[in-house]
């Protein structure tokens, strides 16, 4: 008995699963643009190299480093943007590269506004950020400093 009604509750909560599945609204991406029930909002991607990138279009205004990194962009655009890649170079400080990362955000920045990342820090555990205020890592560690490259966008 108790396993007939175990089926039947399967049954009923599949049914219901379906019939809500099919009363949300039908929504898929292309490339270009996304289709809400027969509307079109088109947003487009710039990407480094691309004919009207603006490397300024989002730009690093903080950056800090202890455990996470904490970094913060600002969108200097007229429009919100709601995707972007940058990458984040680690130099010594001769100016030897150490190494790089790209982080890709999917998140809406307004115009003229800024928002913060954080991450999990640079990899190597011999060198610490150069402004760095933890007294240890300043004095017995090497230090690194960064360059910030925006890759790609994209507007709402």
């Amino acid at each position: 008995m108790i396993k007939f009604l175990s089926y039947l509750l399967a049954f009923v909560f599949g049914l219901w699963l379906g019939y809500a599945l099919c009363r949300m609204e039908q929504v898929y991406s292309t490339d270009t643009e996304t289709v809400v029930r027969g509307t079109t909002s088109t947003s487009q991607t710039f990407n480094e190299g691309d004919e009207g990138f603006d490397a300024q279009a989002l730009t690093l205004t903080s950056y800090t480093a202890d455990m996470f990194d904490h970094v913060t962009v600002k969108n200097n655009t007229d429009q919100v943007i709601s995707m972007y890649t940058y990458r984040i170079m680690y130099y010594d400080m001769k100016g030897t590269m150490l190494d790089y990362e790209d982080f890709t955000f999917r998140e809406e920045i307004d115009p003229q506004m800024s928002r913060a990342n954080d991450y999990t820090g640079y990899g190597s555990s011999d060198y610490a950020y150069y402004k760095t205020t933890d007294s240890y890592d300043k004095q017995y560690k090497k230090h690194y400093t960064i360059k910030y490259a925006l890759q790609s966008y994209t507007f709402k």
